[in-house]
């Protein structure tokens, strides 16, 4: 799965934008809402649970 920079995500009901892709398990993003907390390894695919693309 690969994201690009700006893409917003969504993760177990949560949404994110992405700030930077390492590769296809992982990268950096930002949680989507004011003052969001930034993760620097979140993954993808998590405990049988998948990121979704909302908008691009």
């Amino acid at each position: 799965m690969k994201f690009k920079v700006g893409d917003i995500i969504e993760f177990c009901g949560q949404e994110f934008e992405v700030l930077e892709c390492y590769d296809n398990i992982s990268g950096r993003v930002r949680e989507n809402c004011e003052d969001g907390c930034i993760i620097n390894n979140f993954y993808w695919t998590y405990g049988g649970e998948e990121c979704k693309l909302i908008t691009k």
